[in-house]
């Protein structure tokens, strides 16, 4: 009898936390995170041998961005059922977010041992190799999902941004625009498209994209900043500002947006102006490079720099992979009388690409308009200008 109770007890708590998981889904796909992992965690209690409690919660981290909690549940998840396709997929997903992509990647071929015509799992492999800018096999993957689901309009999305960034415009416009066809109410889908127009220098469709995504859904910062980048590219600042008025009153807290308007009073030579905001947009992302990078070009254009190449130095201490910052900071060595620094700054980043002569030419004439080179270093930017001209001319 004593066996007989304890086998009920088991099984009762089973069927409660197969109950409670239930309404985590619910709540889950409600987007009540809280609620969901709250009942993910209620259910392991109630049962510390279900998988899927693991899984669940693991994944509920992984939407939620907390990589790092996400792991040991999933692998848990897997140790209590090494067949458990899903735990392995999330496990890939969060190692992939933690850029441990050897691990991710060995995630994702167990969870194809297991289920080698799993759609989502097509589709999250595929986000994998598009992470690791592998984009001809993040293709082939989300040609998969597609083929296994395809009235799937976010499938051609995919395909599409692939597309994009392997510079074939043509089939990620065919890819973008069959994405819409099947679901026309995504506006991030246009603002996709908008940018493959772009990039192949269409910039009628491009704005023309760009306003649809607006008409679909107003709320979308994307189109907003990528509609306000081609009036200023235009001089069209007035057109500009406007749209970026509107969309700093729906997105008060977004860092870009004050980026673009620091680049309109740049243009302008509200050179003040510029560094304010771009100070507003670093408040918001203390983190973000580009607004330092930017911050100690318009720094030049104030005579002050020190403050420009503590800007740069700043920037590249977040991300050094952003070589570009250094053509201002090589500008502010040199307008501080350090000129060997600065050859050395300006040599290193020749050697990069040479494309970086012109837009250092560029950039001094630019100086020179805006009488931001000191008097006493003319000679010194002349000598850096014979260099620079060298390089580009070959």
């Amino acid at each position: 009898m004593g066996c007989l109770c304890l086998f009920c007890a088991s099984s009762c708590n089973t069927i409660r936390s197969s109950m409670i998981l239930e309404k985590g889904v619910e709540y889950e796909r409600q987007g009540n995170y809280p609620l969901a992992l709250d009942h993910y965690l209620q259910a392991i209690q109630i049962n510390p041998s279900y998988s899927w409690a693991y899984n669940n919660t693991g994944n509920i981290y992984n939407i939620t961005g907390l990589y790092e909690l996400a792991i040991p549940f999933l692998q848990k998840a897997i140790a209590l059922d090494p067949n458990n396709m899903k735990a392995y997929g999330n496990l890939g997903i969060s190692y992939t977010k933690q850029k441990e992509y050897e691990k991710a990647a060995e995630m994702y071929s167990k969870a194809l041992d297991i289920n080698p015509n799993d759609a989502d799992l097509f589709c999250v492999i595929g986000n994998f190799y598009f992470e690791i800018k592998d984009f001809k096999q993040a293709i082939e993957c989300y040609q998969k999902f597609r083929a296994l689901n395809p009235q799937n309009a976010s499938a051609y999305n995919n395909i599409g941004l692939a597309y994009t960034e392997l510079e074939e415009y043509e089939q990620a416009i065919e890819n973008l625009t069959k994405s819409i066809i099947l679901n026309s109410n995504n506006g991030d889908v246009y603002v996709n498209l908008g940018t493959a127009y772009r990039r192949n220098q269409n910039i009628i469709k491009a704005k023309e994209n760009y306003q649809k995504a607006l008409n679909v859904y107003k709320s979308n910062s994307f189109a907003y900043q990528n509609l306000a980048s081609i009036y200023i590219k235009q001089d069209s600042l007035v057109q500009a500002m406007e749209i970026l008025r509107q969309a700093t009153e729906l997105f008060p807290n977004d860092a870009f947006l004050y980026e673009y308007i620091a680049r309109i009073h740049d243009k302008q030579g509200n050179y003040e102006k510029s560094i304010s905001y771009l100070h507003q947009s670093i408040d918001i992302n203390p983190n973000s490079t580009i607004p330092y990078g930017n911050l100690s070009y318009t720094y030049i254009f104030t005579k002050d720099y020190e403050k420009s190449e503590q800007s740069a130095l700043k920037g590249l201490s977040l991300d050094s992979t952003q070589t570009w910052i250094k053509t201002n900071l090589a500008a502010a060595l040199l307008f501080q009388n350090r000129f060997e620094e600065a050859e050395a700054v300006y040599s290193a980043l020749i050697d990069i690409d040479d494309n970086y002569a012109k837009t250092c030419l560029d950039d001094l004439e630019k100086y020179e308009k805006a009488s931001a080179i000191p008097e006493n270093q003319k000679g010194n930017v002349e000598t850096i200008r014979q260099l620079l001209m060298i390089k580009a001319e070959k």
